[in-house]
């Protein structure tokens, strides 16, 4: 993809600049969670990967129910 809203790869931006406001998730203005569904978000690679490894400890340890149960408790809604 050469630019996405006229931005370049590696193009140097201002701290107020700020993306239309179309949702995160859209293709060309087809919202793809348009049924409101929660969503997982991790703000960092670390979130991410200690939910990860919690995941798997709850779901080793307390079996489907749990690993299912925690999946839950981590999902978020727009």
């Amino acid at each position: 993809m050469s630019s996405l809203y006229g931005v370049s790869p590696g193009q140097r931006l201002g701290e107020d600049f700020a993306f239309s406001g179309t949702p995160y998730s859209s293709i060309d203005n087809f919202d793809m969670n348009f049924l409101g569904l929660p969503v997982y978000r991790a703000d960092t690679k670390q979130e991410f990967a200690t939910d990860l490894l919690l995941f798997a400890g709850t779901s080793l340890s307390g079996g489907f129910y749990a690993g299912f149960r925690f999946v839950i408790s981590e999902l978020e809604r727009d």
